[in-house]
């Protein structure tokens, strides 16, 4: 797997919890605000809308919570305790969580690495 995709889903992991949140409490409304966008001279000149912009990446979230949700339910159960103890609790390091799962280094990085290709697939990243 590309190391790029790789940050990529990890990035998306570590952000999860904070989706959740996120879509749970979307749909309350954002305010236009036009003194974020730049050269506009009059509220009609707006080419994007902010409450467009944040509709679309409300959406974008649902999607992307919905697809990691969905792939952690499918995953073994071994692989799913290991990407949230990694990515969602961030109480302990990668040395600790091996050792608390009594694995070896070689199968610890291959049950990760094979969790984290199936989310990118889910994803849509491969």
């Amino acid at each position: 797997m590309n190391i790029n995709i790789k940050k990529r889903v990890e990035r998306d992991l570590k952000e999860y919890p904070f989706l959740l949140i996120a879509v749970d409490a979307g749909g309350l409304g954002y305010p236009t605000r036009y003194d974020i966008v730049k050269d506009v001279k009059h509220p009609s000149d707006v080419k994007e809308s902010f409450v467009e912009n944040c509709a679309i990446n409300e959406e974008e979230n649902k999607m992307k919570v919905d697809k990691i949700t969905r792939a952690l339910e499918l995953i073994d159960p071994i692989a799913k305790d290991i990407i949230e103890e990694c990515y969602f609790r961030c109480i302990y390091n990668q040395e600790q969580i091996r050792k608390k799962l009594l694995m070896s280094d070689t199968k610890y990085y291959r049950i990760k690495n094979d969790a984290i290709r199936k989310i990118a697939i889910s994803l849509g990243y491969l």
